[in-house]
């Protein structure tokens, strides 16, 4: 996993989305990255389509193995002990 695919999962599990255009918007609807459709299509398995936007799926996220990065940041993020901050 690169750097672009957990700073993409890390700001979808802080409330983004992603857009047409592949756009990545934060929990603001302001666009912060643009990603590849490839990049996209290898975790669309976890997003739910609501309307014209992409969100994360969080049953999906709960389903995974305990061992991946997104079941890690989510489990910090809901215990409140995970650095929720993107660069972090």
């Amino acid at each position: 996993m690169t750097a672009i695919h957990k700073r993409m999962l890390k700001l979808m599990l802080d409330g983004g989305c992603i857009s047409a255009g592949y756009r990545i918007l934060d929990k603001d609807r302001n666009p912060v990255m643009r990603v590849k459709e490839a990049t996209f299509r290898k975790y669309k398995h976890l997003f739910r389509k609501s309307g014209i936007v992409y969100l994360i799926n969080k049953s999906k996220v709960r389903q995974e193995h305990g061992n991946t990065f997104i079941k890690k940041q989510y489990k910090s993020l809901k215990n409140g002990t995970g650095n929720n901050k993107i660069g972090a």
